[in-house]
């Protein structure tokens, strides 16, 4: 690259004889290609002035001093290109070995290229702890994430594709960081569906915004929103369709009376209603985060009232479970590398959401589709198989070879608290750095235990622990200081060191599949996945591809014949189609409501336009039914 990224790079003099090198462990080169001397020497003060910039903003100079304390040992020159005839000797020749110093280098790429870490997070130090060194791990952009954030790409709708933890909503602040300094006359809304999600990522937008040094104030709800998409009728800027319906003084439609699908068709034909000539936009730009929750009006609907771009970012796998298998995957920006989660956490979340080691899979992909995941795919024709296997992650080359990311253990119902808090003495013994909000409790199932098991763990893990225990199905939102113990309606987009999942057993159920997938990803460090003893599916041919996971880093799944592919999906289909009755009365029941108030709440959910949302969509807004009575 030509110059380190900053605002300072436009005002600086075009150098076309020489760039400098970046490569992690080894040193960085800056290289001269038939420029005189006077040119290079130029070239090499523009960068120790851009460098220093940067160390001083970003406050690297607290922790490591001047910039030029760091380039004698880290940063060369060349000066003839003909060291660059021998790659493998000029990487050898300029490699960096010790441990700081290879942390020094890889600060020192992620300030050249824009991928700013936190100081705070980092650290000096190289730490000593597998905690340690996976949160303090410094993270890079690959080329597709780099090329979202700098490039402009003339289209209004820009989708981001990937896998959870390939980074999409960290992509999503730069970006947002990035236009909201551009212009003073920006209005930026960041929406998602999650209701604790969108708690999050308001949260997370003023951090990121200091640690990256943003000079200008963030006004909220003037310039710069942050909600879920559907919102309250009495607060405006409580939601995206909440906004637009009081800016265009629309009628609002509630759950109550539509589905969100609905009430964004009711919204689009009013406003063409309203403006024959075209609707006047009242936002510049909309950043919509876990896309794949939402139907096409939404996005209509955005495009409608923006002025300049609608980013959409979603998880391809979690558009698997679509009724539509030929669904388009295609993107503007395709991310396949996942930085959150260990592969073979990864592997192992894919081979249970869509049963690759059952005697039928629930679901199948093509060989185009396993590499749209970013899977590399090798196929066996002889054997009627093919193998797995994922890229390793530079976020956990630390981690030894035979470091189990999942972990299975077998709990009985009369003591599962006892063997939860026994998971999590484990955890802070193997781990001694490991904080409260590091641990992350999910239970799995709906059924009417849950909530019961939630009050249980509140109670077990204030005696064991004297902890603070957020219900986040209750609160919607995260707590600093507090254990999060949840259902799996409400950790979407989040992320934590350590993850409890617990599940009575594997159920045939497509939502529940897709939910386990998206729970067991919570994790960037392990998962415990912790399964009810008795019959609870997971069978022996599970157990071994959960083996040959941790222990190859591979799976190896028997190919369905074109028969079973089209059973498979004849039966994917058939069983997306429930009964909105069945699917409410489940619900109601495994809530734990009397038999009197069942019979009221059945009769006050029917008659909901619930119709086309999703399972989880109905079981959510049961319970919120069910709260409000």
């Amino acid at each position: 690259m030509k110059y380190p990224k900053s605002e300072l790079e436009e005002s600086k003099e075009v150098f076309d004889n020489c760039f400098i090198l970046l490569s992690p462990e080894c040193k960085i080169l800056v290289v001269s290609y038939d420029a005189d001397a006077d040119e290079f020497e130029d070239y090499q003060d523009e960068i120790d002035s851009i460098m220093n910039y940067l160390f001083s903003k970003y406050e690297y100079r607290v922790h490591f001093g001047r910039f030029s304390k760091w380039k004698n040992e880290i940063v060369t020159t060349i000066e003839d290109v003909q060291e660059f005839s021998d790659l493998e000797r000029l990487f050898g020749t300029y490699s960096v070995n010790e441990a700081q110093l290879k942390k020094n280098v890889e600060l020192l790429i992620t300030l050249c290229t824009g991928s700013i870490n936190d100081i705070n997070r980092v650290k000096e130090n190289v730490p000593s702890t597998i905690l340690d060194q996976v949160k303090q791990k410094i993270q890079s952009f690959d080329g597709d994430q780099t090329r979202f954030i700098y490039q402009e790409l003339d289209k209004h709708i820009i989708k981001i594709q990937g896998l959870s933890g390939t980074g999409k909503t960290e992509l999503l602040l730069h970006k947002i960081k990035e236009l909201y300094q551009k212009s003073d006359n920006y209005k930026i809304f960041v929406t998602c569906h999650n209701k604790i999600l969108a708690d999050t990522l308001r949260m997370r937008i003023p951090t990121f915004f200091d640690f990256m040094k943003v000079t200008k104030q963030i006004e909220w709800n003037e310039r710069l929103w942050c909600a879920n998409a559907w919102g309250h009728y009495m607060r405006p800027n409580s939601g995206l369709y909440s906004y637009l319906c009081d800016e265009y003084d629309l009628d609002f439609y509630s759950f109550r009376e539509a589905t969100f699908d609905g009430a964004c068709k009711h919204a689009i034909e009013a406003l063409r209603t309203k403006y024959p000539e075209g609707v006047p936009p009242k936002l510049d730009y909309i950043f919509i985060d876990e896309c794949q929750d939402f139907k096409d009006s939404f996005f209509e609907l955005c495009s409608m009232v923006t002025s300049k771009q609608v980013f959409l970012a979603g998880d391809i796998f979690q558009s698997i479970f679509a009724e539509n298998i030929t669904r388009d995957y295609t993107a503007d920006y395709f991310l396949t590398k996942c930085y959150r989660t260990d592969p073979k956490t990864l592997m192992f979340a894919h081979a249970l959401g869509l049963g690759l080691f059952e005697e039928t899979p629930m679901r199948w992909l093509s060989k185009e589709n396993w590499e749209a995941c970013g899977y590399i795919c090798e196929d066996n024709e002889d054997e009627q198989t093919i193998v797995l296997k994922r890229e390793p992650v530079r976020r956990f080359v630390s981690l030894p070879v035979d470091y189990e990311s999942v972990l299975i253990k077998w709990y009985r119902m009369d003591n599962f608290y006892d063997q939860v808090n026994a998971c999590i003495h484990d955890i802070l013994r193997n781990n001694p750095t490991c904080a409260i909000e590091d641990i992350c409790i999910i239970l799995l199932d709906n059924s009417q235990n849950t909530y019961a098991m939630a009050n249980t763990l509140e109670f077990t893990i204030g005696r064991e622990f004297s902890w603070q225990v957020n219900k986040a199905y209750e609160t919607k939102k995260s707590q600093p200081g507090t254990i999060l113990v949840s259902n799996r309606n409400n950790v979407k987009g989040l992320e934590y060191p350590f993850v409890i999942c617990l599940t009575n057993g594997l159920h045939d159920n497509y939502t529940y599949r897709n939910a386990l997938y998206t729970m067991l990803t919570r994790s960037f460090l392990q998962t415990i996945f912790m399964v009810q003893e008795g019959d609870n599916g997971m069978t022996k041919s599970i157990m071994n591809g959960y083996r040959e996971i941790m222990q190859e880093q591979k799976m190896t799944i028997r190919k369905p014949s074109d028969d079973d592919i089209e059973r498979i999906t004849t039966r994917f289909n058939a069983a997306k189609r429930r009964p909105l009755r069945d699917i409410i009365k489940e619900a109601i029941r495994e809530l734990g409501v009397d038999e009197q108030k069942s019979k009221y709440l059945l009769e006050m959910a029917l008659k909901m336009p619930w119709k086309d949302c999703s399972e989880d969509d109905i079981r959510e807004r049961v319970e919120t039914l069910n709260s409000i009575m």
